[in-house]
């Protein structure tokens, strides 16, 4: 990875770090829980799907990868943004990123988030290889290294605009 695919990576994880706290801040334990309907994620369970997904994609990027000569595009970083856009296109999560109660609270949901995210960020900060050249299964298919880390930063700024309908909602406690 070049300095300046390095720095906007980085750049743009610190960004959905930061927009996800803004969007969680100053939550009671009624907000973080409230369900519009059963079939739907409550904002603990969104922070909670999202560390762990985290945690997964940072161990598909770091270790868990066929290495190739040869960089793998057939999915480019931009179809991947836009198959991020859930209005566009839902994506359903794969059930071992689905939330389950582990971790108690949306605080803790969310410190755990947040250090899996800083831990991607050290990784990038460090990484010199061409991910490009590191072959990943993931849930949307066969895609490599780097648009494996698009999806991963791009993931939270999916979910806060799910987080922020919640709050929309009429129903959401105030």
């Amino acid at each position: 990875m070049d300095e300046s695919t390095r720095a906007l990576a980085v750049a743009n994880l610190q960004s959905t770090r930061d927009a996800l706290q803004v969007a969680v801040a100053g939550l009671s334990e009624a907000q973080a829980r409230f369900k519009p309907s059963p079939e739907r994620w409550c904002v603990e369970e969104i922070v909670e799907h999202l560390a762990v997904a985290e945690h997964g994609m940072y161990r598909f990027i770091s270790t868990l990868h066929e290495v190739s000569d040869d960089p793998h595009t057939a999915e480019s970083a931009a179809s991947l943004l836009r198959a991020g856009d859930r209005q566009k296109m839902p994506l359903s999560a794969p059930e071992r990123v689905h939330p389950k109660s582990r971790f108690g609270s949306l605080n803790a949901a969310l410190s755990k988030f947040l250090e899996n995210r800083e831990r991607t960020i050290e990784f990038v900060k460090s990484c010199h290889d061409d991910l490009r050249l590191r072959l990943i299964q993931h849930p949307l298919g066969l895609i490599n290294g780097h648009d494996c880390l698009t999806v991963l930063t791009r993931h939270p700024a999916r979910h806060v605009e799910q987080i922020n309908e919640l709050k929309a909602d009429p129903s959401f406690p105030r």
